[in-house]
Order: structure tokens, then sequence, then C-alpha cells
């Protein structure tokens, strides 16, 4: 097993830092990197890997803010996944393993718990886990990047808009069923529902956020 980079490190307790800001919210580099005692340099190597993302907007001479979502960022967002998540099914349908699907199980298993507990953060991370097990199958890292970093925004705007809900739930139960029962036209189809049905609760959320 490789080890984990304090780069790495440095990622995953920004991505928890800002999961609890709101936008607009400024982040010093310098006061994170003593908050969680690790050097300056990958830290900030953190930062601009959120900033590439769009998670965080840097201004110059001033630092880096918690980036904002509008309804445009939202409809941006589902149009990718519209793109990549049914191709990379199609891929690898026939290769998901028993193994792979225990682990999609455990994390639906895991998105009740966090719902349950109203753990928002909670939720949308093994929400993208259960997903990504699909990507890491698929074998393509340029695929699994570009999800884990859309995804990453999932975190953010679902925690403004309180986007958070039971249909994922029983839409990962259905999704899990027909790959469990190899039915391929199935999931495929319950994928493509599953994303524009998340697109719509998320854009009702954004009407409420904003009143």
């Amino acid at each position: 097993m490789s080890k984990i980079t304090l780069g790495e490190k440095a990622y995953e307790a920004l991505k928890k830092k800002v999961a609890t800001m709101e936008s607009g919210a400024h982040l010093s580099v310098r006061s994170f990197a003593k908050e969680i005692g690790i050097g300056y340099t990958p830290v900030r190597e953190a930062f601009l890997r959120m900033e590439r993302e769009g998670t965080l907007r840097q201004i110059p001479n001033v630092g880096f803010f918690v980036q904002g979502y509008d309804f445009t960022s939202v409809i941006h967002y589902y149009q990718v996944r519209e793109c990549v998540e049914p191709f990379v099914l199609k891929q690898v349908f026939a290769q998901l393993t028993d193994d792979d699907i225990s682990e999609m199980k455990s994390h639906l298993d895991a998105c009740k718990n966090a719902l349950a507990e109203k753990d928002c953060e909670g939720f949308v991370r093994h929400d993208i886990a259960f997903h990504s097990v699909i990507f890491t199958r698929y074998g393509n890292p340029w695929f699994s990047n570009l999800y884990e970093s859309i995804r990453t925004q999932n975190m953010y705007f679902s925690k403004e808009n309180q986007a958070v809900s039971s249909f994922a739930i029983e839409d990962h139960v259905q999704l899990l069923d027909a790959i469990r029962q190899k039915d391929e036209a199935r999931a495929q189809e319950l994928l493509i529902i599953h994303i524009n049905k998340a697109r719509s609760k998320v854009l009702a959320g954004f009407v409420q956020y904003m009143k």
C-alpha cells in the first residue's frame, strides 16, 4: 500500500474544513498549515488543487475564498455527470464483481446511517464512494480523477441548500439490484433517472436557500 503524502493529508483536511464554511469565507494558507500541523508547501499545494477544482477562488495579494455556487454551476455540474457516469458504467458493466457489489452495498449502508444522523458531509462522502466503485473497476485514472473532482463540488453546494434526502437511498438500492441481476439496460436507465432527479432536487434547494 502506498504511503499517503503530506499533500494528500493536507488536501483531505482542507476538503473537510471547506465543507463546514460558508460561500465567500476567507482561508489563510499559513493559518491552516498551523492548524493541521503540516508545512506551508504541501498545504499551499492543497489550496491550489482545490482552486483548480473550482472549490476555492484566489484573489492575488488577498488570499483564498470559498467559491459560491449558482444555478449555472449546478447545471454544468450535472451535464458532466450525465456524460461521464453512463459511459463508464457501459464500459465496465460486465466486469463488475461480487466484491464490487459488496463494496457498493457497504457505502449504501453508510449513506443510510449518515442520513439517519443528519450527517450531510458523511452522506455525500459515501454517495461519492458508492459511484466511485464503478470508476475504480474501469481503471482509467483520467476518468477517476475527473469524477473525484466534479463530485467534490457536490459536498459544498449540498451543504448550502440541504439537498440531501432519502430519494438517493432508494435510487441506489434499485441501481444495485439491477447490477446484481446483470440487467445493464435497467441499470443505465436508473442511473440517468438518478442523476436527473438529483439535479432537480439540488436546484429546488437553491430556490429555498435564496429565499
